[in-house]
């Protein structure tokens, strides 16, 4: 299972308590493949191109946070990602091996803002699943404040590399990033609903429907096996 942190660039202080108090656990399956990745290392392997052609020197010229300069070209359009190595031979960057969960000796959350450090341990939900640790692998979480006392808490996930699923044997879908989120629902601070994505498009449920360990929810991505989807 992994207990996500919020990567934000601003004050946590600025989010509600609740969003955090409430912030989804993600099962992800043992025999995974490829791991949840950090965007920002992902960025330092492939280089922008068009027209089958080098938008820039180097890797380092394009980054997670002047990325949309890419609009400049053609407006955006055609303009791709192409990794800087044989995705073929499997580079370490591309599986996300050490954002592995790890499992200390008793499950924990650390809370973020002011309480990083606190750390609480997490029981086992009805079916007496074993929890287990936080990965390294930072979540980006969008905030959206819908009025009337409704706001939405998108969590998103990303992925260097999605395996795709075989049909006959024959493997199909495989793409270099890869985007997964859930978004729980809140209105007047306590949560209503949560969508989980699956592909592009996903489920919603009512927050009470839903399994959770304490009160988050706890089965934001199911165990799959291979893709990062649902």
């Amino acid at each position: 299972m992994l207990d996500f942190m919020a990567s934000n660039s601003n004050s946590s202080n600025d989010i509600p308590a609740y969003v955090f108090e409430f912030a989804p656990l993600v099962h992800l399956f043992s025999g995974e493949q490829f791991w949840p990745c950090d965007m920002a290392e992902h960025l330092e392997h492939v280089t922008p191109h068009l027209n089958y052609t080098p938008i820039s020197a180097s890797p380092s010229d394009f980054n997670i946070s002047n990325l949309n300069e890419l609009n400049q070209y053609n407006g955006g359009r055609f303009v791709y990602l192409m990794s800087d190595d044989n995705v073929e031979e499997r580079p370490d960057w591309l599986g996300g091996e050490k954002n592995i969960p790890i499992s200390p000796e008793e499950p924990f959350h650390q809370l973020p803002g002011g309480q990083q450090n606190q750390q609480q341990p997490i029981k086992s939900g009805k079916r007496g699943r074993v929890s287990g640790g936080r990965s390294d692998a930072p979540a980006v979480l969008v905030i959206v404040d819908k009025g009337d006392g409704i706001v939405d808490a998108f969590w998103f996930f990303f992925y260097s590399y999605n395996l795709g699923n075989k049909v006959f044997n024959v493997r199909f879908g495989n793409h270099i990033g890869d985007w997964e989120h859930s978004l729980v629902r809140f209105h007047n601070g306590k949560p209503q609903k949560v969508f989980l994505s699956e592909h592009y498009f996903g489920q919603a449920y009512t927050y009470d429907a839903i399994e959770k360990i304490g009160e988050r929810v706890g089965n934001a991505f199911a165990l799959r096996e291979p893709s990062p989807e649902i």
